[in-house]
């Protein structure tokens, strides 16, 4: 019988919700071969204090932040 590759489902509200409270998890079932997927609910495009930034760029800049963080913890 052939092993399947185990998959982890990370499911949160925010960008950076899961590098806040799960890193530390997400690097050790990484490290013991499985795959991460991330669910992430919303795009980020709200919380900031700086009024200059429209929500459509903020969703931007959180989306790279967020694929950054992921693809670090891999």
């Amino acid at each position: 019988m052939e092993a399947k590759l185990a998959q982890v489902m990370v499911i949160t509200p925010h960008p950076d919700d899961a590098e806040y409270g799960a890193a530390g998890t997400v690097v050790h079932w990484v490290s013991q071969g499985k795959e991460i997927v991330y669910v992430v609910c919303t795009n980020g495009d709200k919380g900031t204090s700086d009024t200059t930034v429209k929500p459509e760029e903020l969703a931007k800049i959180r989306e790279k932040e967020q694929i950054a963080a992921a693809n670090l913890l891999a």
